[in-house]
């Protein structure tokens, strides 16, 4: 059984959110790791880039790292901002193996922005983008981004190609 993460908000002010790691054994709260760094001692929070998100993404990462601190420390803000300050404001679960994934996609951007301000050149592995091709005007882009003409509409009515 694989590990996943789900958190929870409290609307009613009776206490702190809820952030669980589930596996085979079953349920248990998330550890916040306040030891390693306290970026939030009133609970962890998800939805934007605060120290609350702070807290959540170093907690993730270390957990998925198997307690692995050091690397964590080195990504954990990186993580927050990719992904803690994306989950949905009421509810959310990830799995491990997608936060190890995120992990390491950082990490080979973080190599590859090193190996840049030493030398100018990028690794060739990082230059190998996916891409795919828009729906609408079947241009060919980066995956990672927004179709550059739906881009450039969204920019020019406010809404552009969302509401097709």
């Amino acid at each position: 059984m694989s590990v996943w993460y789900e958190g929870h908000r409290n609307y009613d002010g009776t206490g702190p959110n809820r952030v669980e790691r589930v596996d085979a054994s079953g349920r248990a709260p998330l550890d916040p790791r306040l030891d390693v760094r306290n970026h939030s001692p009133t609970g962890l929070e998800w939805g934007y880039g605060g120290s609350g998100p702070a807290q959540l993404a170093l907690a993730l990462c270390i957990d998925a790292l198997a307690g692995d601190v050091a690397r964590a420390g080195r990504i954990y803000q990186h993580f927050k901002w990719m992904i803690v300050g994306h989950f949905d404001e009421r509810e959310w679960t990830i799995t491990a193996d997608a936060i190890l994934a995120t992990i390491e996609r950082i990490e080979a951007d973080l190599r590859d922005d090193d190996l840049y301000r030493e030398t100018g050149f990028r690794t060739p592995e990082v230059l190998k983008i996916e891409t795919t091709t828009c729906l609408i005007h079947g241009t060919e882009h980066d995956a990672r981004q927004m179709c550059p003409i739906c881009e450039g509409e969204a920019k020019a009515d406010g809404e552009g190609a969302w509401n097709r």
